[in-house]
């Protein structure tokens, strides 16, 4: 009830929308987050200016929207099934920046319906690698602005440590001692950033729809399945389906796939343990531990998978095909 509560509470927050039919709205400078202001047939996103990016961003939010999907159009173009709303304007006007898109008749992958676990594996999984068919390849390492090492070390000795449960607790050091390494050489690509059952849309046509694309931008390819896979279940056919369909692309063996996730999942509670260690409210303390908590759960589940998943590119995989790209990662 409690994790419930904590991430109803963070989406509601995160993600404020009004229906309207109004020709003008006022924003109040209150609005640091943005809203979303849906019209018959387009969508106005209205961020403030001075809030819709943080300090010194490299992009505006709304060119990294329309940057993503030409990137997608420009690798993919009329062949494939995923298609983007299209962007009619963006910018910024007087204290606010703005992106008007086209409003589709939308709705979302449903993780029970076993027609669209099929049509996640079939039609939207195949589309997506192909997008990623021309990857650089990095250190996972790389990703992070921290060294992991220190983080984790950071978070064995914060405050938060002494707050959970003995075996929640333990839970956390196991993953840290058990990680086989803190680094490897893996697939990057530009992709959604945002990879979820509320951004993956099917739309009344049947098209597979992938919408919001501010979070758009490099980053490990297996990332881009961790929140994908994580509703249908860790170990789901879904989950297998990626694991098995990202080793044949990258010709990688499949435990890297599920080692990033556990690695990421460590990181991301890690970083919610240390924001709870500074928080001074007890209610935002509670829910970022909470938040750390249900990512820490994932990591585990993740580690467990990573053990037990076959060490080679399993023979009759046939989701996808391999990848033209011959560099190999390290081993």
């Amino acid at each position: 009830m409690r994790r419930l509560i904590a991430s109803t509470q963070s989406y509601l927050n995160a993600y404020p929308t009004i229906e309207t039919h109004a020709t003008s709205i006022r924003l109040g400078r209150d609005v640091s987050k943005g809203i979303r202001l849906f019209y018959p047939n387009v969508t106005l996103k209205v961020r403030q200016k001075s809030n819709a990016d943080g300090e010194n961003p490299e992009k505006p939010w709304f060119i990294r929207e329309q940057e993503g999907r030409e990137s997608l159009h420009q690798k993919l173009g009329d062949r494939t099934a995923i298609r983007v709303p299209q962007v009619f304007a963006a910018g910024e006007y007087d204290e606010v920046s703005y992106l008007l898109e086209e409003r589709l008749n939308l709705r979302l992958l449903g993780h029970g319906n076993p027609e669209d676990r099929q049509l996640l594996i079939n039609l939207f999984l195949p589309n997506l690698l192909t997008w990623y068919n021309s990857p650089q390849w990095r250190p996972f390492s790389s990703y992070f602005s921290e060294t992991i090492g220190e983080v984790l070390e950071e978070t064995l000795r914060c405050s938060v440590m002494a707050e959970l449960a003995p075996a929640q607790c333990q839970r956390f050091h196991k993953l840290v001692d058990e990680l086989p390494e803190s680094d490897m050489t893996v697939p990057f690509a530009e992709g959604l950033g945002d990879m979820s059952l509320t951004n993956a849309c099917l739309s009344s046509n049947g098209e597979l729809v992938l919408i919001d694309w501010e979070a758009c931008h490099t980053r490990p390819v297996a990332l881009e399945f961790d929140r994908l896979i994580r509703p249908f279940g860790i170990g789901s056919e879904v989950h297998q389906a990626v694991r098995q369909a990202y080793a044949q692309q990258f010709q990688i063996s499949p435990q890297w796939f599920d080692r990033q996730l556990y690695l990421f999942g460590l990181i991301e509670s890690s970083r919610q343990f240390l924001s709870a260690s500074s928080q001074s409210d007890p209610q935002k303390r509670r829910g970022a531990i909470q938040r750390g908590l249900i990512i820490l759960e994932a990591a585990d589940q993740f580690a467990q998978t990573a053990q037990h998943c076959s060490r080679r590119v399993p023979d009759d995989v046939s989701v996808v095909a391999a990848a033209s790209n011959p560099l190999q990662p390290s081993r």
